[in-house]
């Protein structure tokens, strides 16, 4: 092959290469059959009968194939390309025939044979090719119906029928084609360029779809409708029916019709074929780059595949797993069961889902969540079963360890107060289903606190493991043992009386008072009991947790390291303590508070320096109640922040009131709870007031007491050293009732200390005592402290303390806590008292 051709060749594209190939070849075929002399391969025209027959029948035969392919081929979906090949092939067929029996030289069929009959059936033939070509090439590709295609069909029948009639009966009515002794007539070669213009037309317009498809198949028919184009070329140029031309025109023909038939079958048979394998190769990879374990079975629960992960976990390969009914995987149940047989049936319409623990190749178990699914055919008959197994291991154990954080403790491992809920719902049921009893302790070791702040939290966490394991050594089988948090436990008791619960109850206080021994420290730990019994204090979990809790509180508050019973008393108490922290929420709200002032006047001169604001709360139902009422509740419930805020804004409205009257100014002095003075940020807050009131700071005294200072050194002195940075007073109530360090002390840059009353009553009686509140007034001088004797009531009170130099005084012997509105009146009696 030239160079010329080899590069036409290489510019076609990877659709059309294999048919354009072939449609150059058999174009050069075409063109060197040009070239050459004439060549007859028979003396006689009638000794070319057979081979012409044997051509004939070999093209009526491929055309036959393309026909039976089309058919069976019919209820594909977009059909119509391949049944127009197919109902035009069965026309070729038919008409053909005709032409074969109508050649000169064969047998008379019906009508006399020779050159114009046979010509007749030909060019009828070639027609209905060239029509098929045609619509291929110009109409869209649709769905034809069962009835479309039998109408065609018979239309097809229709049209070869009137053909036959026309060519047996009617022969006159046709145009002459060949005349014996001058050879073809005009009409017949017009026809044959006609034909061969139509062929060549139908190849442009094909090749052309082939490419905006990228339609191998149309690229074919295009080749089959250029080789026709030829054939026909090549009956315009033979002189005698025995020489090439002639000869070469009826092998195209046969070659052009296999070209057909290699469309059809690529487009019905071998395309199909290709995109079942890609997309089963596809579905393949994708079933197998799933990390679920997928196996399909037929009926009869053998296996007809799996994926890779499914093989990997059996242990067993794809190839050995089809048609095996067992693959050696066993259920983790309380009996073994083969995972081959699922519950239910394997042909089963409905899809299951269930959960089972499975043990695979490498022995470890493993839980799946299983979703078992039918698949059934195109008839709806079960063929067998889909099951898909997703490894929920991780999850289960996540869940278990979620479970493991929400209902029991990290630090002991013994269920947490919502675990012991559900158990205590479960023995309260069967207490009532059995008529027994149920006894619930509350335990709270006594001063642990002290134990984390003196020797540190992971002391006092051993010290809880080792509790939380005595409390489980004491207990017996269907007991319970919880950590309800912090260093509280409690312990249910199902089956128990009273002195059943009390028995328990002093054994279990002996076992935890024995000495632990950590880092070479022994420690003594005791505890406080309380004991609700069901169902005398309550049938529901909470009312005797509630009552438990109440019942070792009291026995806290009793001495501890011992047990007592919830009784009804301590229920009226809850009660009302109940009620009182309800009503107390709503107390600010309501303005019910109110605040008293108590002055303090100087021992020198018997001037006012100072008031003393105490708050009172005007319940709606118990009348006027003292803060001792009602702060400790208070600062159980968070609700002292709001309360203490009020007193320090009221304290200085009223004393910028009393200023405003002209009276001399005086220092106003706020109690501050333990609560409030722990949590950072009080000085920034009464900085807020000052800055939004205006109010002087020297003016505001803040007083807390010795015991609060002193329980957290670290944050009193940050937040006493903000207090003095504005400028504020600090004063320490009731100094020498708890415990001091004159270290600390020394740096809390303290303004006064105030003497308890406890001590001022017993001046005069006691010398101890005397010598105890001397002693007060020389620490107070040496730290350049004023000194605030509370609670004096007598005259003999007064002169001592004037005789051990002490600055000031407050109490009922100078003034009871009086209402706001007479402090205007006592300072202006003092003032002229005094002037």
């Amino acid at each position: 092959m030239s160079s010329g051709w080899r590069r036409q060749l290489a510019r076609l594209d990877e659709t059309t290469r294999a048919p354009g190939a072939w449609a150059l070849v058999l174009l050069v075929v075409f063109l060197t059959s040009l070239t050459q002399p004439a060549v007859t391969f028979f003396s006689k025209p009638t000794d070319y009968t057979i081979l012409h027959l044997v051509l004939e029948f070999a093209s009526m035969a491929v055309s036959f194939m393309v026909f039976a392919l089309a058919w069976n081929l019919r209820r594909r979906t977009s059909n119509s390309q391949i049944m127009v090949l197919g109902v035009a092939s069965l026309v070729i067929v038919l008409v053909d025939l005709a032409h074969t029996l109508s050649y000169a030289g064969m047998p008379d069929f019906i009508t006399p044979s020779g050159p114009e009959k046979a010509i007749y059936f030909w060019l009828v033939g070639r027609f209905v090719a060239a029509v098929g070509f045609l619509v291929v090439a110009l109409v869209p590709v649709r769905h034809w119906s069962q009835r479309a295609w039998g109408i065609a069909l018979a239309s097809a029948v229709a049209f070869v029928v009137v053909i036959w009639w026309i060519g047996l009966a009617h022969f006159d009515w046709l145009p002459r084609t060949f005349i014996a002794g001058e050879g073809l007539t005009r009409f017949k070669v017009v026809s044959e360029y006609v034909l061969a213009t139509a062929y060549l037309a139908a190849a442009v317009l094909l090749v052309q779809r082939a490419r905006r498809e990228a339609s191998v198949e149309i690229a074919w028919l295009a080749c089959a409708s250029w080789t026709l184009a030829l054939t026909e070329l090549f009956f315009t140029l033979y002189a005698s029916v025995t020489d090439i031309f002639n000869l070469l025109g009826h092998v195209f023909k046969v070659i052009a019709y296999f070209m057909v038939y290699r469309a059809v079958f690529m487009a019905g048979v071998q395309d199909p074929q290709r995109r079942l394998q890609r997309e089963q190769s596809l579905l393949r990879s994708l079933i197998d780059s799933v990390p679920d374990l997928i196996s399909y079975k037929d009926k009869r629960g053998a296996y007809l595949g799996a994926n890779s992960a499914f093989a990997n976990f059996s242990g067993m390969s794809a190839e050995n797993l089809v048609g095996s009914s067992a693959v050696g995987l066993t259920m983790v149940n309380d009996t073994a069961l083969s995972v081959d047989a699922p519950p239910g049936r394997t042909d089963s319409r409905d899809t299951r889902r269930f959960e089972e623990w499975l043990v695979g190749s490498d022995g470890e178990p493993a839980a799946f969540d299983t979703l078992t699914t039918p698949y059934v055919g195109p008839d709806g008959e079960s063929l067998g079963s889909i099951e898909v197994r997703r490894n929920v291991s991780r999850q289960k154990r996540d869940e278990a360890r979620i479970e493991n954080l929400a209902l029991f403790d990290q630090l002991t491992g013994l269920p947490n107060r919502t675990r012991l809920g559900e158990q205590l719902l479960t023995l309260t049921s069967s207490a009532q289903a059995h008529v027994d009893g149920l006894a619930l302790l509350y335990l709270d070791l006594d001063d642990f606190k002290t134990i984390n702040d003196t020797i540190g939290h992971r002391v006092g966490d051993l010290v809880l493991q080792e509790t939380g394991r005595r409390l489980r050594e004491a207990i017996g089988e269907g007991d319970v043992v919880a950590r309800l948090g912090g260093d509280e436990f409690a312990v249910a008791l199902p089956g128990r009386d009273a002195n059943a619960a009390t028995t328990f109850a002093v054994d279990l206080l002996a076992r935890i008072a024995e000495p632990i021994l950590i880092d070479q420290h022994e420690l003594i730990v005791t505890a406080s009991v309380g004991i609700s019994m069901f169902p005398e204090n309550g049938e529901e979990f909470e009312d005797l947790a509630r009552e438990a809790d109440s019942a070792m509180s009291r026995a806290k508050a009793q001495g501890r390291n011992g047990l007592r019973f919830f009784t009804s008393a301590m229920q009226e108490e809850s009660a009302l303590r109940l009620a009182m922290l309800s009503a107390l929420r709503r107390a600010l709200e309501n303005g019910e508070f109110l605040l008293e002032y108590q002055p303090q006047a100087s021992l020198t001169d018997g001037s006012v320096v100072g008031v003393e604001a105490l708050i009172r709360w005007q319940h709606p139902d118990f009348g006027l109640l003292p803060p001792s009422a009602f702060i400790g509740l208070a600062e159980d419930s968070g609700l002292i922040h709001g309360i203490g805020d009020w007193v320090v804004q009221e304290a200085i409205r009223d004393a910028q009131m009393w200023e405003a009257q002209g009276l001399p100014p005086v220092i106003v002095a706020v109690n501050i709870s333990a609560v409030q003075f722990r949590q950072r940020g009080l000085a920034r807050r009464i900085s807020e007031v000052l800055d939004a009131t205006g109010f002087p700071a020297q003016r505001l005294e803040v007083e807390l007491t010795e015991s609060v200072a002193m329980g957290a050194p670290e944050i009193a002195e940050e937040t006493l050293a903000g207090l003095h940075d504005l400028g504020v007073q600090i004063a320490i109530d009731d100094f020498g009732t708890g415990y001091s360090s004159l270290a600390y002390l020394t740096r809390f840059r303290v303004n006064r200390l105030k003497i308890d009353g406890s001590f001022v009553h017993q001046l005069g009686i006691d010398p101890e005592v005397e010598a105890i509140v001397s002693a007060i007034i020389e620490l107070a001088k040496a730290l350049h402290c004023t000194t605030v004797a509370e609670g004096v009531e007598t005259h003999l009170q007064r002169e001592k303390l004037i005789g051990l130099g002490c600055d000031v005084l407050q109490g009922y012997l100078f003034s009871r806590p009086v209402a706001a509105s007479e402090i205007p009146g006592i300072l202006v009696r003092n003032q002229m008292s005094v002037g």
